[in-house]
């Protein structure tokens, strides 16, 4: 909301949005003073009473409601939906960021196709009310949106990031005491996607992904790396007490908005779990290379008796990595899933029956899959994309041959075939 209002500025002038927000989202959000913020709990009756009040003493040009498809997926968690959004008179906005939903003879419907869709409960017939589609364009998108009503690119000028970015990364590794020579890694734990794997019991990926990170990084001798996690609390007072250990470790439990961009900006590689969110849209800005680290071995029944179970893989771990699978394993003892972890696009679950090739993936933005167990294929991406001058060139090259795209055009059907025809065999693929 915070781009698009920044994009209204040239023709509305400076617009006041005020935010209701979950928990989760506050820190963040009201990372900057100037901005109104208001909290939504699990108490219905006093979220409608906030709405109320907002609409006694201010005169809203519009209303913007963020993840309408979790009205859908859930219908019985938001029964006061409907009951507020029919009371205001301005236009209402559904901002359709994942392009979940779509319309059927005039009334906002679920796309058909999506797996998570209710199969005994559908929606109120209440919500046949009039609510229009915000859909942010995204570069390398496979759905062409030339059909629908509003569209708007979604990056942000204002943020202004890639002019600021030598600036930020000098006073990032000021403050952490580190060298030129060094490189710097953000992990960045999308909040939504943690909470998702809570309610599956598949926390122990987090906790993992830290410690393979790092063991590849100690392979990477002669080259020193600060490791900034984003949405983890440090587990101890003190980490990497070890003067020969080339890695450091540096923990940011909260996130702001001034940090975020900050973290980004003097990043060499940045991490994530989560193939829609927004850092990798930044990093590709940034032409900051990104890598998703997801997991292929399975754990499966050894035999037709089913009293023991095995680990199943299509190649062979190190030991240490061997060790640290079955770490994750003991942290999601309880999980009922199967793989172990498969990660996670929210608010859909990756749907391949098998792991898709470790290496450079085209999905909504570019990024790289590893297979973390995999010490062979991490290690020749994570080399490539930190150490080579030339890897790192022709990625900043075809990052910007997307921002080229993105700004020419808002057809981006058109643009994703033009994308594939330029790079008909990526370079970096692996």
């Amino acid at each position: 909301i915070e781009r698009l209002s920044q994009q209204w500025r040239e023709s509305l002038g400076e617009p006041d949005v005020y935010a209701c927000v979950n928990g989760l989202s506050f820190p963040f959000v009201s990372s900057q003073q100037e901005r109104f913020v208001r909290v939504f709990t699990e108490d219905q009756e006093k979220n409608k009473e906030i709405v109320e009040l907002l609409e006694e003493t201010l005169s809203f040009d519009a209303v913007i409601v963020l993840d309408l498809q979790e009205y859908f997926l859930h219908p019985m968690e938001l029964n006061f939906l409907p009951v507020w959004l029919k009371e205001f008179e301005c236009p209402i906005y559904a901002l359709d960021y994942f392009n979940l939903m779509t319309y059927q003879d005039d009334l906002l419907i679920l796309r058909p196709e999506i797996e998570d869709r209710p199969t005994q409960e559908e929606p109120p017939a209440s919500l046949a009310l009039t609510v229009e589609l915000l859909k942010p364009v995204l570069p390398n998108t496979a759905s062409p949106f030339e059909f629908e009503d509003h569209t708007w690119p979604f990056q942000s000028e204002a943020l202004d990031m890639k002019l600021k970015a030598p600036q930020m990364r000098s006073e990032i590794f000021n403050s952490i005491e580190a060298k030129d020579s060094d490189y710097l890694i953000t992990v960045f734990f999308d909040p939504f996607s943690f909470l998702q794997s809570a309610d599956r019991q598949l926390l122990g990926y987090y906790f993992t992904l830290i410690e393979v990170l790092v063991f590849y990084l100690r392979l990477l001798k002669g080259q020193h790396f600060h490791v900034f996690i984003v949405g983890m609390t440090t587990p101890t007072l003190e980490v990497n007490l070890n003067p020969e250990i080339n890695v450091n470790l540096h923990y940011f439990s909260h996130l702001t908005e001034d940090n975020y961009a900050a973290f980004l900006s003097a990043s060499d590689l940045v991490v994530t779990n989560n193939t829609w969110t927004v850092p990798l849209l930044d990093a590709l800005y940034l032409n900051t290379p990104t890598c998703i680290f997801g997991n292929s071995i399975v754990e499966a029944w050894k035999d037709d008796t089913e009293t023991k179970k095995e680990l199943r893989a299509s190649f062979q771990p190190l030991k240490p990595l061997y060790d640290l699978c079955h770490m994750m394993i003991d942290f999601n003892l309880n999980a009922v899933s199967t793989p172990i972890f498969q990660f996670i696009s929210y608010p859909q679950r990756e749907t391949a029956l098998e792991f898709p090739a470790p290496g450079f993936q085209e999905g909504t933005y570019p990024f790289f899959l590893l297979d973390m167990f995999d010490d062979e294929s991490c290690l020749d991406i994570l080399k490539g994309l930190l150490l080579s001058q030339t890897i790192r060139q022709d990625y900043a090259d075809l990052c910007q041959r997307y921002v080229e795209h993105h700004s020419i055009s808002t057809r981006f059907g058109q643009i994703h075939t033009q994308v594939h025809q330029d790079y008909e065999h990526p370079p970096l693929s692996s």
